[in-house]
């Protein structure tokens, strides 16, 4: 069993009732658009619209809530808060760490499938 630091595996199993088709569906899903998400919340802090960097943070928070990213999650909520309040100056102070964090927690994801997703022929 892998020990897991960056995701809790769990909050997914549970919600999906320990299916392990639905979690590898949900996790692959989760795989195939944070990415691009964390692209564009990147793309708008970086343009300083602090519009996109709530919507965008907001998004990925959620998505990350679901595969039990709860660091990740807490930082993509700074980043959301900083833009709520219209503080577009702190946005480079806090991707750098969410960059590192998302990145752990993608790799973990990945692992999951393989740990708790449908298991090959006998």
């Amino acid at each position: 069993m892998t020990r897991y630091s960056h995701i809790d595996p769990e909050v997914l199993l549970d919600m999906i009732e320990r299916d392990p088709d639905d979690f590898a569906q949900l996790s692959q899903t989760f795989l195939r658009i944070a990415p691009p998400g964390m692209q564009r919340l990147e793309a708008a802090a970086g343009a300083g619209d602090a519009g996109a960097v709530r919507h965008e943070s907001h998004a990925l928070k959620g998505s990350l809530m679901l595969v039990g990213a709860s660091a990740c999650a807490g930082q993509a909520n700074e980043l959301e808060r900083a833009a709520m309040e219209a503080r577009a100056e702190d946005f480079p102070a806090l991707l750098p760490a969410l960059r590192t964090e998302f990145a752990a927690v993608l790799a973990e994801v990945a692992a999951s499938i393989v740990e708790f997703g449908p298991k090959g022929p006998a």
